[in-house]
């Protein structure tokens, strides 16, 4: 894929299932400090809340689960590796935090009073206004490049794929797959919350007996179906759907 072109979803064949997880509650998380590349371990509640998800994932089938390689996604990542009975968790540079710059190791208000110009700019720009913190350039096209590496896997036939990763990150992979590249809006996102991005790329004959959740709703709430031709003149059905599986693992499973 090219730099900030849209994800081509249309390049995959067949159906899977990807699912984008935020760690854990940290105990950073808890102090409410901004981390970013900061590496901080899982609370106890963490712990309690990636084994909750990965007893959600349990039945799904997954095939791998990928990691950003901070503790705190690490940790989470292989807990849910052993509630699903996917033994290894693979390290994905990727997938790391967005880096906040001058803000990592402060609350926001200890960034208010400590860095009072960074502070102006970040309610005007977002990160973008704050110094040493990453560029929507830079995080749209890391992104990018792992939406890239997720059709390398499902192509090689992993089609149920875990991505354990960081608040921040997670906002982008969504914003990558439309194409969007500003910092706004923001989706709502908490410890070990779990987005599915769902693929039921089709060949026509098989249309009608492939069942897809939600009676296949698009992210905008209507049904998203189109009918093209492969290069080997194969006639597909394109059905994608973003979905936000449970808000709190925990409240979900009770």
């Amino acid at each position: 894929m090219k730099e900030h072109e849209m994800v081509n979803f249309k390049q995959l064949k067949g159906s899977g299932n990807f699912y984008f997880i935020r760690h854990g509650q940290s105990t950073a998380n808890i102090e409410k400090i901004i981390q970013g590349h900061l590496n901080c371990p899982l609370s106890g509640t963490g712990r309690r809340q990636a084994e909750q998800a990965g007893t959600w994932l349990k039945d799904k089938k997954i095939d791998k689960i990928l990691t950003s390689p901070l503790d705190r996604a690490k940790t989470t990542a292989e807990l849910i590796a052993e509630e699903t009975g996917c033994c290894t968790t693979e390290v994905v540079p990727n997938l790391i935090e967005l880096d906040t710059g001058v803000f990592s190791g402060y609350s926001l208000k200890e960034a208010a009073e400590k860095f009072p110009v960074d502070y102006m700019n970040f309610y005007l720009y977002s990160w973008e206004g704050v110094r040493k913190a990453e560029s929507k350039k830079h995080i749209y096209n890391r992104a990018v490049n792992h939406w890239e590496y997720l059709f390398l896997l499902f192509n090689s036939g992993k089609r149920n794929i875990v991505s354990v990763s960081h608040a921040g990150l997670i906002q982008w992979l969504i914003k990558a797959s439309f194409g969007h590249r500003e910092w706004l809006p923001l989706f709502p996102m908490t410890n070990c919350g779990i987005f599915q991005f769902a693929v039921r790329n089709m060949p026509i004959e098989t249309f009608g007996k492939t069942s897809f959740p939600n009676k296949s709703t698009s992210a905008a709430g209507r049904p998203d179906v189109n009918i093209l031709s492969s290069s080997e003149n194969t006639e597909y059905t394109y059905r994608c759907e973003w979905k936000l599986i449970n808000y709190h693992a925990d409240q979900a499973l009770k």
